[in-house]
């Protein structure tokens, strides 16, 4: 896969402006892709530490291998219905790489414009958030985590990675990927492969709702595609 450091902390407002331009005038919609069923959902534990989550045996299921061939069928009817070309950015994490990979293979098949064109766009800066002292364990602690972000998205109880820092990460990949050059022209379909909690994070952005309400969105099921449409307001 193709790698690229995408910078967390320092967008320059070049980056900035090139963003608000491209959502604005529809060169590049947005998709999130929420990987296939994993190993560990099938265990219902909670996987979010690198060392961990980017082996492939914590990877897709069987059964997630077939979803996200289905979501790979997803992208291409929508490229081709929109006639757009379609890049695709993923995380690192093994569940959500064989997710996009699926997707890469599709545009292959139908010999769909792609970028990058021999592989997607890896970036850290859509890992799964980081369940800090709860990584490893039953995946019944989400429920206590979303409780606390509801009251504070810059919590950090249990070690968590704060809902803001996702938030700023995720935007992150969404200033770079509409600042990129190659992707300056023509119609695009931007599919960021990658978690639930951070691509709900991520949805919050978008609409520009706070960070707290993130749980309060629809949820989003395992490989399942959904455009993110850029709002000033609800």
């Amino acid at each position: 896969m193709s790698t690229c450091a995408l910078c967390q902390n320092n967008m320059c407002v070049v980056a900035l402006h090139f963003a608000a331009l491209a959502l604005a005038t529809n060169e590049q919609r947005y998709y999130a892709l929420r990987h296939g069923e994993s190993i560990p959902n099938t265990r219902r534990l909670i996987c979010s530490h690198p060392d961990d989550a980017t082996r492939p045996h914590n990877g897709l299921s069987d059964r997630g291998k077939l979803q996200a061939e289905d979501a790979a069928a997803d992208v291409v009817r929508i490229a081709t219905l929109h006639r757009c070309a379609v890049a695709v950015c993923t995380s690192d994490f093994a569940r959500a790489a064989q997710t996009a990979d699926a997707v890469h293979r599709a545009l292959v098949a139908h010999d769909i414009q792609r970028w990058p064109e021999d592989a997607p766009l890896v970036s850290t800066s859509l890992r799964e958030r980081g369940f800090g002292d709860l990584d490893g364990g039953g995946d019944d602690a989400y429920p206590l985590v979303w409780e606390r972000d509801a009251v504070d998205a810059d919590h950090r109880e249990w070690g968590v990675e704060s809902v803001n820092s996702v938030r700023a990460r995720a935007r992150s990949v969404v200033e770079r990927l509409a600042a990129e050059p190659a992707l300056a022209r023509g119609r695009w379909m931007v599919v960021l492969v990658a978690h639930g909690d951070v691509l709900q994070i991520a949805e919050t952005w978008f609409r520009n709702r706070r960070g707290e309400v993130h749980r309060s969105l629809e949820h989003l099921p395992v490989a399942t595609l959904r455009e993110l449409e850029l709002r000033r307001g609800e």
